[in-house]
């Protein structure tokens, strides 16, 4: 066994064949072995080491440390006011001098505040700055600027200082005091003035105001919300709720009788004590929300019959046994939501909303409905569009004249849904998301919709068969997402389909036997994502596909047996992978592929025997990993490849026995990793190769009998690493190698001598480990 540290040169052997294990003696034990006492010392087969001077000396340990002079060069990184003392191995820095501040190992300022507080105001703060001084702000109570002088503001000039009236108002510095109230009056200058006059009758005031004394005589205040008039004169009820308004029972709904216009929102929440709505029937506008929740023993709305334009959205939301909203018939409103109302059947025939178009339309959780008749009137959605869990619910129709839904329509959860009838209008999504309709069988209703700006999803939908009714759709900003949905044989419906700006995601869908209905698509800004179709058995239907601008990703899909729908495809801007897809036979279809933006990754397809398709390929711009294929002999295929951006890594292939088709490799910036193919003889394929950036791992190829193929590599950039190659016997294939730049550990190679390890370390320039341990005691 040979282990030396970097850059020490193997001792030659004095006699032939490899000796036996060796006792040294500790060379530390006496003395830190020569060493200099402020270093630490190795022993190294019986020879000391010395570590390297510690910071704040120089030399090196063998010959000595001197203490180094840290204020010989810039003061020491004192301030270059005070006086820096070199100490052993460190320096210390004096105070500063008189008439500055601070600490001397960081930076001394002048104290400029030091004196007359800088020539700031006296009233403010001086905080030294360096070479200057900044004075801080006037307190309050004072104008002016702290550097120039600060003046006391007269607080009494207005409104008598806040005293009252009948009080004098003293200024004083940087406030103002209030005198006492004038005989016969109560109180104090600050709290205000009471000559009682307001104790009697609330002073003449309607009794719905506040009352208040003056040395004239008394004032009244204004009359409250709900009411009109002036205190002096008298309150009565008016017409116009002034506020928003909250009614939690029925002698709430009572009190706002007679209101035809509230200018806030209107709350109705009463849980189990409100009945009746009847008392508003004359309110007619509510300039804010009007919000209807949680009101689990109000049956009907009748009342609110009269309501013609809410400003804000309404909300009826969880009301236990409301059946339909007929009473807010030709009502109009910004936004719509309709939620948690477990009896409700019937919706209103809301009016048109203001501009054509809502907010914002939510219709959710309410499992008794059974239609959205009502909403004819809208026209478009500006913000999201929600329709889930209403278990009821058959069809879409109430919204006929929906054109457009600039957020997300989201259709989600309702078990009884059959089609998307009633959204034959709509020509434009922001984004779509159909999901969890158990009984939806088609996507008709959605044949005028031309493009969708964000994400499509069809999920879950486990009756869905087809995706006709998408025959206009020609863009889709976002991605396709097409996932778990059980019924769904091809694509059929998206033919007028030319661009996806994201991904393309076809998962768990496990009737799809072919990607028909694909054939107008063009660009793929994303990623090709096909996980899990386990009957997927042709990629047809994405023959018009030239260019994927992220990763192709092909994983796990157990029919499939060929690549021949991707004959179009010509460059992939991230990864190309095809993974544990075990009925692959062939890569054919990638005939037209030339560059992989990404890695390469051909790994566990069990029956793949091949990679000739791949001819065309002349870059990858990061890895290529070819690993797990049982069936591949040779990596021809890989001919062209001119260009490897990081790694290449060849693993697990049982049948593998030479690497021929990398011939035109003539560099790897990092790891070259061959390790686990049984069959693999020699390297041969790699002639080529000359430098190679990183790691040289060869490990566990039992077949393996010598590296030929590696004759032109010249340097490896990091580890060189030989590990339980149990058929390698000679490394002639490195004799031109000149120079490894990490470690060199060859190991565990049964039939390989020690002794032919320890002569290519003896000639090999090596920068750190070499290790040399278990390889064949025999030498030739």
């Amino acid at each position: 066994m040979i282990k030396r540290a970097p850059i020490l040169l193997l001792l030659a052997l004095a006699l032939p064949g490899c000796p036996g294990p060796e006792v040294f003696s500790d060379a530390c034990a006496v003395d830190n072995g020569g060493c200099h006492p402020t270093t630490e010392c190795t022993s190294d087969r019986g020879v000391a080491q010395c570590g390297p001077c510690p910071e704040g000396f120089s030399g090196d340990g063998a010959s000595g440390c001197a203490d180094t002079d840290e204020c010989a060069v810039d003061n020491g990184g004192c301030d270059p006011r005070v006086e820096c003392t070199n100490t052993i191995g460190a320096r210390r820095c004096g105070p500063c001098p008189l008439g500055y501040v601070g600490i001397g190992d960081r930076a001394c300022v002048r104290n400029l505040c030091g004196v007359d507080n800088g020539g700031c105001d006296p009233r403010v703060e001086c905080t030294n700055t360096g070479e200057d001084r900044a004075c801080g702000p006037c307190p309050a109570g004072f104008t002016g600027e702290g550097a120039t002088g600060c003046v006391d503001v007269d607080e009494c000039a207005v409104d008598n200082g806040g005293c009252d009236p009948l009080t004098a108002c003293l200024n004083t510095d940087g406030g103002r005091g209030c005198g006492p109230c004038p005989e016969g009056a109560l109180g104090d200058g600050v709290a205000g003035c009471d000559f009682g006059a307001c104790a009697t009758d609330n002073g003449g005031c309607d009794p719905l105001t506040t009352c208040f004394n003056t040395r004239q005589g008394i004032a009244c205040g204004d009359c409250p919300p709900g009411y009109e008039g002036a205190g002096a004169t008298g309150c009565l009820p008016s017409t116009v709720w002034d506020a928003d308004l909250e009614i939690v029972d029925d002698a709430g709904a009572a009190e706002a009788a007679g209101k035809t216009r509230i200018t806030g929102d209107l709350w109705i929440h009463g849980e189990g004590r409100l009945t009746s709505l009847e008392a508003l029937e004359a309110l007619e506008v509510v300039e804010g929300d009007l919000i209807i929740e949680g009101n689990s023993a109000l049956g009907a709305l009748v009342g609110l019959h009269n309501i013609a334009r809410v400003g804000g959205e309404v909300v009826i939301s969880g009301n236990g046994r409301l059946v339909d909203l007929g009473p807010l018939d030709g009502l109009q409103a910004r936004g719509l939501t309709i939620e948690n109302n477990p009896a409700l059947e019937r919706l209103a025939a809301f009016g048109s909303p203001p501009r054509g178009a809502l907010e914002r339309l939510t219709v959710q959780r309410n499992p008794a409905l059974r239609s959205l008749g009502g909403l004819e009137a809208v026209e478009a959605v500006e913000g999201p569009l929600r329709l889930f869990d209403n278990d009821a619910l058959v069809d879409l129709r109430g919204l006929d004249n929906l054109a457009r839904v600039d957020g997300e329509a989201l259709i989600r959860g309702s078990a009884a849904l059959a089609s998307l009838d009633g959204l034959d209008s709509l020509t434009r999504l922001g984004a779509l998301n159909v999901s969890d309709n158990l009984n939806l069988a088609a996507l008709d209703g959605l044949g005028a919709l031309e493009s969708v700006g964000g994400e499509l999803t069809v999920a879950f939908n486990s009756a869905l068969n087809t995706l006709g009714g998408l025959g206009a759709l020609e863009s889709v900003g976002g991605s396709l997402r097409l996932v778990e949905n059980d019924a769904m044989r091809d694509l059929r419906g998206l033919d007028a389909l030319t661009d996806i700006g994201a991904d393309l995601f076809l998962e768990d869908n496990t009737a799809l036997i072919s990607l028909d209905g694909l054939d107008s698509l063009r660009t793929l800004g994303g990623s090709l994502i096909m996980h899990r179709n386990w009957v997927l058995f042709t990629l047809d239907g994405l023959d018009g596909l030239t260019q994927v601008g992220r990763d192709v990703l092909i994983n796990d899909n157990g029919a499939l047996v060929n690549l021949r729908g991707l004959g179009a495809l010509e460059s992939v801007g991230g990864n190309f992978e095809v993974r544990l897809t075990h009925l692959l036979i062939t890569l054919d279809g990638l005939g037209a592929l030339s560059d992989v933006g990404g890695s390469l990754l051909i790994v566990d397809n069990l029956s793949l025997s091949s990679l000739s398709p791949l001819r065309g390929l002349v870059r990858v711009g990061d890895a290529v990993e070819i690993a797990g294929n049982p069936l591949i002999t040779t990596l021809d295929g890989l001919e062209t490849l001119q260009s490897v951006g990081t790694s290449l890594r060849i693993s697990a292939n049982e049948g593998l026995t030479s690497l021929a088709g990398l011939e035109n490799l003539t560099s790897l910036d990092n790891l070259l990793r061959i390790y686990d193919n049984n069959a693999l003889t020699s390297l041969d394929g790699l002639d080529n190769l000359r430098t190679l950036g990183g790691d040289l791992d060869i490990r566990r190829n039992n077949a393996l009998t010598s590296l030929d193929g590696l004759d032109n590599l010249r340097t490896v950039g990091n580890n060189l690493w030989l590990l339980d190659n149990n058929a390698l016997t000679d490394l002639r294939a490195l004799n031109n190698l000149t120079r490894v730049d990490g470690d060199l550990i060859i190991q565990n190679n049964a039939t390989l001598p020690n002794c032919l390890a320890e002569a290519l370390a003896r000639r090999v320039l090596v920068s750190a480990l070499t290790l040399i341990e278990n390889n064949s005691s025999d030498c030739p």
